[in-house]
């Protein structure tokens, strides 16, 4: 299958890079605005480097794209025009109407459009789905080390904190009810810290963290049901399943508590790099012309309540 990449930053690099080795796919071309910088790193992965995007399109299937935000609406409603199936990096566009807009354009013209939340597709959140039926509580922390060369005008809510609202919004199913939060600026202009409480209507919370300042990296997620609490490393890809037994205080010399509980470790069904998994089921997607596994609409969703985040943290939103 012929696919054409436009965008070659950092993520785009990746995306190339994973194109490049997967079985039945051909890179055709990689288009860029950084014509020199991206022409010269063409050279050195033996790429075809295209200053036309018309003219990369013309030459394929289906496209990537990983270019600005503010670039996503035009150039993947540009691919979708041409005829072209379309992955399209988070967040889906730099507003609201912006991502409504493409997922009109997809459903009308009978596309694929599939938004690039790639932590969908960790291991550990393939699995998810099957453990979480009846949840009270769900605990995201999403931290990072300040690198100045990727901070650009996005704060951390559309950077880091994007890729667990969707997560969550995936797992509860459900409506926003309320959203609480807060922000801090540290290192840059825009926020560098936010915390955030979300209540969904069916009664569940969700609690989000994402720091760019942190000294350590870290992603967890974990999840509060009746009779079972969920603990989930989406670095290391292993996840744990506790189930209590039982609990009491104990009234004697040792005076403390006494728990008892149960540990699984499920095994993963599937392991991997998630970009390249994400990759693959866009792929298929096209092949069989399926849904993709994170629809337009899913995309719109998570950038609607990054949008609720911000306002309520008194920083900057994204527009309706």
């Amino acid at each position: 299958m012929p696919v054409g990449l436009l965008g070659a930053g950092y993520m785009g690099r990746n995306h190339a890079r994973v194109l490049a080795s997967m079985p039945g796919v051909r890179l055709v071309g990689v288009f860029d605005e950084a014509y020199e910088e991206v022409g010269e790193y063409c050279r050195r992965q033996d790429l075809e480097f295209f200053r036309d995007p018309d003219a990369l399109m013309e030459s394929c299937r289906a496209v990537v794209v990983a270019l600005p935000t503010a670039l996503h609406f035009d150039f993947a409603s540009r691919a979708m025009r041409a005829g072209l199936d379309v992955l399209v990096e988070k967040p889906i566009a730099s507003s609201v109407e912006e991502g409504r807009g493409l997922a009109t354009l997809a459903r009308e013209a009978g596309h694929v459009l599939q938004v690039g939340h790639v932590e969908r597709f960790n291991p550990v959140c393939l699995e998810l789905p099957r453990l979480v039926d009846d949840p009270i509580y769900i605990s995201c922390e999403r931290l990072s080390p300040f690198i100045p060369t990727w901070v650009g005008k996005t704060g951390v809510t559309l950077d880091l904190m994007i890729h667990d609202l969707d997560l969550v919004l995936s797992l509860v199913g459900d409506e926003v009810a309320s959203v609480q939060a807060v922000a801090r600026s540290v290192e840059s202009e825009s926020e560098d810290i936010a915390s955030a409480l979300v209540r969904f209507e069916g009664g569940t919370l969700a609690g989000f963290t994402a720091s760019r300042v942190s000294q350590a990296k870290v992603r967890t997620l974990s999840v509060t049901q009746p009779d079972l609490f969920i603990a989930a490393d989406l670095l290391r890809q292993t996840i744990s399943l506790h189930h209590l037994i039982s609990n009491d205080f104990v009234y004697d010399e040792r005076m403390g508590y006494k728990q008892v509980s149960v540990t699984e470790i499920p095994y993963l069904s599937r392991y991997g790099e998630p970009l390249r998994l994400e990759l693959e089921s866009f792929i298929e997607s096209v092949r069989d012309r399926s849904e993709p596994a994170v629809t337009a609409d899913d995309g719109v969703r998570a950038l609607e309540l990054a949008g609720r985040v911000m306002e309520a943290a008194g920083v900057p939103g994204v527009p309706a």
